[in-house]
């Protein structure tokens, strides 16, 4: 995986924004519910509840760009645990 989406929310460090921060962690995600490019907006399978009920521990979807859905320009998966 790369750490491009990120860099558009990083924490930067000083006013003028040239030194950002960056969280690296390993996870143990569970059972992975794969949402690959669909936006769940309505928070209809993207809920705890939902996950729960059905087995899951984490979501992954992607590859999502800033502000967008798809490959791209900056384009990363996104994990939810």
């Amino acid at each position: 995986e790369n750490v491009r989406y990120s860099h558009h929310y990083s924490y930067r460090r000083d006013k003028d924004g040239h030194v950002r921060q960056l969280l690296l962690v390993d996870v143990l995600c569970g059972r992975t519910y794969e949402m690959g490019e669909t936006l769940d907006r309505g928070s209809t399978r993207c809920n705890r509840a939902w996950l729960r009920e059905n087995g899951y521990d984490s979501v992954r979807g992607g590859p999502h760009r800033p502000t967008l859905k798809g490959q791209g320009a900056d384009d990363s998966f996104v994990n939810v645990v």
